[in-house]
């Protein structure tokens, strides 16, 4: 199978993590792994993952936090998108 949209690099890893998570239950390889479209992706966009460290202590905490994780992604304008459609790179994204 393949995968159009998303990026190459993150294609392969979570194609890797459900592979192992599915082999323990007789499911084969070939029936889980997805192979990317393209072999490489823009350098433009820059990481294919990120994380965030939380700093909270319950839900109501983790809510906020994540909240505040999107609002300071949504303002990066460092961050770039690919267009699934037409391939091209976009600057700021706004929702």
């Amino acid at each position: 199978m393949t995968n159009t949209l998303s990026w190459p690099p993150l294609v392969n890893i979570t194609s890797e993590i459900f592979v192992r998570a599915f082999k323990p239950h007789g499911i084969p390889e070939e029936r889980v792994m997805l192979e990317p479209a393209k072999k490489s992706d823009n350098p433009e966009l820059g990481p294919f993952i990120e994380w965030w460290e939380l700093d909270a202590t319950n839900q109501d905490q983790d809510a906020s936090a994540i909240a505040g994780g999107v609002r300071t992604m949504l303002r990066n304008t460092k961050a770039k998108v690919r267009d699934s459609e037409t391939g091209e790179i976009w600057g700021q994204v706004y929702c």
